[in-house]
């Protein structure tokens, strides 16, 4: 998936066999990433994407169940979380195929956004399979796939009889049971610059999952212009606003980082007012001129509270037992 994964697990040698979880975890990966890669030619996904057909295709479960989820959370963010915005990921230069960064003129754009919408696209599950509506239609799952790999690595380890453990897959956590020496995880935010007022926040949590998305990392500049590689799929156009990041907590890693992609392309106001409407857990740090502010949703420490976790500035003394810095939630 293009980025570095860290699965740590509390047990005794007796409850756990480090060999064969990490063969676990690494064919989960595996898989997955078979599935879902826009990068492998041969994965699930790419042979759909390469597929020019309006007939009916079998896909696995899998597939069709990240496919439903990501389709419920364009729903819910009115198209901001757009599964089918693969052309203008690739026309921008962010894609797979390797094509130079550069802005597309207007009639590229215009051309690119009529070849994308989830509408497009029909789905049936008893056998699972897919019908494009537009034989050009491509999908880009990169947005949940890293939080549902999370999920199904959580899911697995649980199966084999763990209770304690984080799962980081790029930023994108998910946590269960207490950390050594019985304290909370400790999750920090990551933020965009130092001159953050206050600082990001440390989460301590002992149940759920944490996604961070942001457009300080994966971007180019032309005539001093920023274009960032989250692409709002109303316009065709990097999003242009000043929110900065956003982080979500859910239950589920997937949501979670599907979600924080759809409201960092609503924006700061239409994002928070969704988030709010949802009663969503969300942080949001906002780039105002030369200065930045920071929002949070007041669903926040409730759904934190449900995790028996506090929410603390990170230049605040948390005791937790441990020494080590705290995994950090950042994409």
């Amino acid at each position: 998936m293009g980025t570095g994964y860290a699965v740590t697990v509390i047990a005794s040698p007796r409850e756990i066999d480090a060999a064969a979880l990490t063969e676990l975890v690494q064919a989960t990966l595996t898989q997955i990433s078979g599935t879902f890669s826009t990068y492998d030619p041969t994965s699930e996904l790419s042979r759909l994407n390469h597929r020019a057909s309006l007939q009916w295709t079998a896909v696995s479960p899998v597939f069709l169940e990240v496919l439903e989820l990501a389709r419920a959370v364009s729903r819910l963010t009115g198209g901001a979380f757009e599964p089918t915005v693969q052309p203008l990921v690739e026309l921008w230069g962010f894609g797979a195929s390797g094509q130079p960064r550069r802005v597309p003129s207007t009639q590229e754009v215009a051309d690119a956004r009529t070849i994308t919408g989830i509408a497009k696209l029909e789905t049936k599950r008893h056998p699972p399979r897919i019908r494009k509506r537009d034989p050009r239609l491509s999908l880009d799952l990169n947005g949940i796939a890293k939080g549902f790999a999370v999920d199904e690595i959580a899911h697995r380890l649980e199966k084999s009889g763990v209770r304690r453990y984080l799962v980081d897959i790029g930023g994108e956590i998910r946590v269960a049971g207490k950390a050594p020496r019985g304290m909370p995880w400790r999750i920090g935010i990551e933020r965009p610059s130092n001159a953050t007022p206050g600082g990001p926040i440390t989460l301590q949590l002992v149940q759920g999952a944490v996604a961070t998305s942001g457009d300080y990392r994966n971007f180019f500049s032309v005539d001093d212009q920023r274009y960032s590689h989250l692409i709002d799929p109303k316009t065709g156009y990097p999003v242009r606003h000043g929110l900065v990041s956003v982080t979500v907590l859910h239950e589920q890693t997937a949501i979670a980082d599907a979600l924080a992609t759809g409201l960092l392309v609503l924006g700061p106001k239409r994002g928070l007012a969704l988030a709010t409407t949802l009663d969503l857990p969300a942080y949001f740090i906002v780039r105002a001129e030369e200065a930045w502010r920071i929002e949070a949703t007041e669903g926040l420490t409730p759904f934190l509270n449900r995790y028996g976790a506090t929410v603390v500035p990170t230049n605040a003394t948390v005791a937790t037992g441990s020494p080590t810095p705290p995994a950090r939630s950042t994409h």
